[in-house]
């Protein structure tokens, strides 16, 4: 008999149903027990018909029949609940920023398969919310749970006053959800400042502004789903907070979702963008969360940008990613490694930090200021890049798990070459606070154990305690039976064998003293330019050279310091620095300003100016392209009480008064430099930051160098004199 081809399971069928014989044999066997139930005389009308018509109706209900109960039937759409925890703190008081965020929220549209559970607090006063008709407002006093669905805004709970930076406050909030409002997907979201791996996120502002840390964040995620879920109970964790898209945050995260989604720079205050994807999410309830985090990043890029103008630039230092938290622990085991690979290394010679700072300084890194603080965080993927002619094979194999962990981000203008996780590095010259919280079991690594030799944090008896829990992670993580033996595991195995044995004898380096160099004599070249010429030697243990510029009135014996710079010749091989002076200072609307040098990126130099707007003490944010030979203002920024920059970005504009703060010295006592304030002007119509010809003037030029453990040393002034546009440096 041969068989039709309709009878025969294709390959390519849903696997859901099955073949299409055995539903043939279900039909016969359901059709012979109809025709003996039916009248007889029904029966006896279908045995008159011929037996080639009989035959064709069979046919037919068989194809029919088939055809029906191989359809797939319409799946149910996937549900979705978003846990959306907001500490307004001072975002909320001073800007509105929660409320704004909140409204966007209200604008999306929903369906019945999202939800959103809001709980607010930790501000000392929040704005009215507007919502269509309707006017609601959030109590300051107490915690409140607001729910978001179709049709539907209500508050749900109104709790006693408690503080939400604390892990205790996130653990029950976390359980109201689960137990209420449950769902096929469930996302995370937490909304504030945030400081990094060694600072803490979702400061009160009831509580003098207590934030968490990120250990702590996870013994609230480990309260409520225990330590080590088999699967990860939530499928995405975001932080609508500054830098906080960080290897350590990955690490502390990973087990309990499938992504974080987070930023390593200064948010701009705008924060994300929630009205486009809740509304593309309740449009398509079945993407992946993958996908909803793609949406969630280029919504937020495309909301910064359409805030753009002349004055403000949320977009310029925008940054976005979409982590993929499965495969953390593989890139913390190669960043172990490679950092192995560098305690080998200064074991057998130390400047090998020297050549690490450098690189690091070289990275792009963000919100990193001696005057305004340090996050001491960096670009993992710009660091890597820096130090990939030592160590390639460790380096590419690094660069090549980031590939695979960072699987979608966004960046500005400033930061096209970030790749999506930033990690630690002691800018703050392992300040003992900041470099205690990397010591803890999520954070600690071989670089971090590296710092605390070059800085003095650790001793050698504390460094064999800490190498073994690192030695011991990395073994027990080779050791995991369903490891396969891939190339990447074969190569740790044979790095981790070499580099172990040289990397568990390390000591920590010599205090040093860079105070002898401020004796060096500055030169004159032929050409009229001040250089320090100290040798390659002198250089070995140094990781950065940079100018201070000071107007000088010789006669009163007083000093305005102008900023500093790096706008100079540095030939570290040789030892040799040389000025390039140009007699050119930066100024807005006709104004002399003070810059800070923060950082550079590949086109041009990133300032801080610190100011006084409307009298409340800020820094601007400016940028100059080298191409263009121009500078750009993005905003200002306050300063926090922790020295990291506000979330909020505030923007310029006509009215403001604005009163520029420079730093001035008694030369006569050799006195500290005091804060002062000289002009004041307000915005008109337009905001112009350009460089300006000093003229006639008597100036210091000053070579500051700081060595490998944060020591700096300010050299022999060269005396600059411009008398009728003709320079001479003494």
């Amino acid at each position: 008999m041969i068989c039709p081809k309709w009878l025969i399971p294709s390959r390519t069928s849903n696997n859901r149903f099955l073949p299409n014989v055995f539903f043939s044999l279900c039909f016969v066997s359901s059709a012979f027990g109809f025709f003996t139930r039916v009248k007889k005389r029904v029966r006896f009308f279908i045995l008159l018909l011929p037996r080639h018509i009989m035959k064709t109706v069979l046919f037919l209900l068989l194809c029919v029949l088939g055809t029906i109960l191989q359809s797939p039937q319409p799946a149910a759409a996937d549900t979705w609940a978003i846990y959306w925890y907001v500490c307004g703190s001072d975002l909320e008081q001073r800007h509105g920023s929660a409320t704004d965020d909140i409204v966007e929220l209200a604008n999306a549209s929903f369906s019945d398969n999202v939800t959103v559970v809001l709980q607010t607090g930790g501000t000392k006063a929040w704005e009215p919310l507007r919502l269509g008709n309707k006017k609601l407002q959030i109590s300051n006093k107490h915690i409140e749970r607001y729910v978001f669905a179709k049709d539907t805004v209500k508050r749900v709970e109104q709790l006693p006053q408690a503080n939400m930076g604390q892990a205790k406050t996130l653990t029950q909030f976390l359980r109201f959800c689960l137990k209420n409002y449950p769902a096929d997907h469930k996302v995370l979201i937490l909304w504030d400042h945030g400081g990094g791996s060694a600072s803490d996120f979702a400061n009160d502002q009831n509580y003098s502004m207590q934030g968490m840390n990120l250990q702590q964040f996870r013994s609230s995620l480990a309260e409520v789903f225990g330590e080590h879920p088999k699967t990860p109970p939530l499928d995405i964790i975001g932080f609508d907070a500054c830098l906080m898209a960080t290897l350590d945050t990955a690490v502390h995260a990973h087990g309990f979702a499938k992504y974080l989604i987070a930023s390593e720079e200064v948010e701009s205050g705008l924060g994300w963008y929630y009205t486009e994807p809740i509304s593309k999410l309740s449009k398509n309830s079945r993407m992946s969360p993958a996908d909803f985090g793609k949406i969630i990043c280029d919504s937020f890029l495309a909301d910064t940008l359409r805030a753009k103008s002349d004055e403000y630039d949320p977009s310029y230092e925008a940054t976005l990613s979409v982590i993929d938290l499965e495969q953390v622990p593989l890139l913390k085991i190669i960043w172990d490694l490679l950092g192995m690979e560098a305690l080998a290394a200064f074991s057998e010679d130390d400047t090998i930090v020297s050549h690490l700072g450098r690189k690091a300084k070289a990275t792009e890194n963000f919100a990193n200021s001696k005057r305004q603080g340090f996050s001491n965080m960096m670009d993992m993927g710009c660091f890597l890049m820096n130090i990939r002619p030592q160590y390639k094979d460790t380096v590419d194999m690094a660069l090549e798990q980031l590939k695979d962990t960072v699987v979608y981000n966004v960046s500005g203008a400033k930061h096209t070459s970030a790749m999506g996780i930033s990690c630690y590095y002691p800018f703050d010259g392992a300040e003992k606070e900041s470099y205690r919280a990397m010591l803890s079991k999520h954070s600690l690594s071989s670089f971090v154990l590296l710092q605390g030799l070059q800085f003095n944090r650790l001793t050698s008896k504390q460094a064999d305690q800490y190498f073994k829990q690192i030695s011991d992670r990395l073994e027990e993580f080779l050791g995991e039976d369903e490891k396969t033996e891939t190339n990447s595991i074969s190569t740790i195995v044979d790095l981790f064998s070499v580099s172990a044995q040289a990397a568990g004898k390390t000591k920590p380096m010599n205090k040093l003293d860079i105070s002898s160099l401020e004796d060096w004599k500055i030169e004159i070249s032929p050409k009229g330019d001040a250089v320090l010429n100290i040798g390659a030697e002198k250089c070995s243990y140094l990781d950065n050279v940079a100018f201070y510029l000071a107007l000088v009135d010789l006669e009163d014996q007083f000093m305005i310091l102008l900023g500093s710079d790096a706008d100079m010749y540095s030939d570290w091989e040789k030892g040799v620095f040389t000025s390039h002076f140009r007699n050119r200072w930066a100024q807005i609307n006709d104004n002399l300003v003070t810059l800070e040098l923060t950082g550079r990126d590949q086109k041009g130099f990133i300032y801080d100016v610190p100011v006084k707007l409307n009298g409340e003490r800020v820094v601007i944010r400016a940028r100059y392209d080298l191409e263009k030979s121009a500078y750009t203002i993005t905003g200002a920024h306050r300063i926090l009480s922790n020295g990291l920059p506000d979330k909020f970005l505030i923007k310029l504009k006509p009215g403001d008064r604005i009163s520029t703060i420079f730093y001035a010295s008694n030369m006569d006592d050799d006195s500290e430099f005091q804060e002062i304030e000289i002009d004041t002007f307000t915005i008109g119509k337009k905001l112009v930051m350009e460089d300006t010809d000093l003229g006639d003037c008597q100036l210091a030029y000053m070579f500051e160098m700081n060595d490998v453990q944060g020591n700096s040393a300010l050299f022999d002034v060269a005396l600059i004199t411009v008398e009728d546009g003709k320079i001479t440096i003494e």
